[in-house]
């Protein structure tokens, strides 16, 4: 079974070594080459809507599952404890519909906060203008 050494770092090493897995904590993001070997760059955002890690001080869970569907390999996968953990393989029609929902959450919780940083600025600026 394939084990993910884990790194934290401010900045994404420009070479990334094979077997570990880079965490940005001041810039959200997680990055690995695919666990199949194809040497991909595996770019995972960290974020309410996308991706999050818990780390116990020795292993890491990356969730939820890689998908790699834009990679010729198509591979899925879980780091669970810092091991690879293959995934059932999906087919095109799968990927599809997995896709289109998770961009329509990505917009909607875009829109949402779009909405309420809106809400927020005419609230706080309306108490401004009352001085």
């Amino acid at each position: 079974m394939k084990m993910l050494e884990t790194k934290f770092v401010k900045y994404i090493p420009d070479e990334i070594k094979e077997d570990v897995l880079y965490i940005s904590y001041e810039f959200n993001t997680a990055i690995h080459l695919c666990a199949c070997g194809c040497k991909n760059k595996v770019v995972t955002p960290i974020s309410p809507i996308q991706w999050c890690y818990t780390y116990n001080g020795e292993s890491i869970n990356l969730s939820p599952s890689i998908g790699n569907w834009n990679f010729d390999c198509k591979s899925h996968y879980w780091i669970k404890k810092s091991k690879v953990i293959w995934a059932d393989k999906w087919d095109k029609q799968t990927i599809k519909v997995v896709q289109s929902n998770e961009q329509m959450e990505i917009n909607e919780f875009y829109d949402v906060k779009k909405t309420n940083q809106n809400w927020l600025n005419k609230f706080t600026s309306f108490f401004k203008n009352k001085k």
